[in-house]
Parts: structure tokens; C-alpha cells; sequence
């Protein structure tokens, strides 16, 4: 049985969090590696896990309430931390693969019809990436 992982995107709207999509995310050991130095000690993760945010958004609490005994690792990441993923995975997947796109290849949704790293779009104040990881 191998480990998955389980993230929610959340945007602020107007001083608040709002759900935006749950992605469903392949097995990809560089990208666990860079979230949260989970199964890969070849990549340092952005951030060392952090925890779930404290005004995290009911939908990702529900999901995250159904996953607690077997989840592990929690951790989010800021604008500022996408960014920093987005452009190290790209690095990663570049020279492995040749063509790459963050959204396209691992989220397969995208922030209003634009990428998650870069200028937000108008009316959002923020977003960020809320995840843990299961066995």
C-alpha cells in the first residue's frame, strides 16, 4: 500500500476563505518531497509541515475530519510558498520529462483559467494550498 495525498485549494474572497477545488493528485515523490519532505530525502520540502491553518475552511475540515486517523504530515502553503513549488517542480520535471505544467500535469485545475503562481486574479485577495498525506 503505498501513501496518497489530499489537498484542498482555498482562495480568500473579501477577508474570508473560501473552498476552490480539491484536486485528486497522483503519486509523484518529488512533489511530496517538496510539500513536506515526505517519501523523498533528496528533495527539501518548501516549508517543514506546519500544521492545518486555524481558519480553515469548513468543506477541508470535513475531509480532513474523515482522514484523521491515518493522516499525517499537514501543512498549507502560502501565495509566496506556490510560487516557490511551482517554479522547483517545474525545475524537476523539466529535466526529466521535457514539457511540464504544474496545473495541467498535477492539479488539473486551474486558478479561474490561470496558473496558481503569478499575479492573483481580481477579487482574489490570496490562496493557498491545504493538504496532508495518508498511507
Amino acid at each position: 500500500m503505498g501513501i496518497g495525498i489530499n489537498m484542498h485549494i482555498e482562495v480568500k474572497i473579501k477577508g474570508s476563505w473560501e473552498h476552490y477545488a480539491c484536486p485528486h493528485i497522483y503519486r509523484c515523490p518529488e512533489l511530496f518531497g517538496l510539500l513536506a519532505g515526505v517519501r523523498n530525502d533528496d528533495i527539501a520540502p518548501i516549508c517543514e509541515p506546519k500544521g492545518l491553518p486555524r481558519d480553515i475552511t469548513v468543506i477541508t475540515q470535513m475531509d480532513y475530519a474523515d482522514w484523521e486517523g491515518d493522516a499525517h504530515h499537514a501543512s498549507w502553503l502560502n501565495h509566496e510558498e506556490i510560487e516557490c513549488l511551482v517554479s522547483r517542480i517545474s525545475e524537476i520535471q523539466l529535466q526529466n520529462a521535457g514539457r511540464f505544467e504544474f496545473e495541467q500535469d498535477y492539479l488539473r485545475t486551474y486558478l479561474f483559467g490561470n496558473g496558481f503562481a503569478g499575479s492573483l486574479p481580481t477579487g482574489v485577495e490570496d490562496v493557498r494550498f491545504v493538504f496532508w498525506f495518508d498511507n
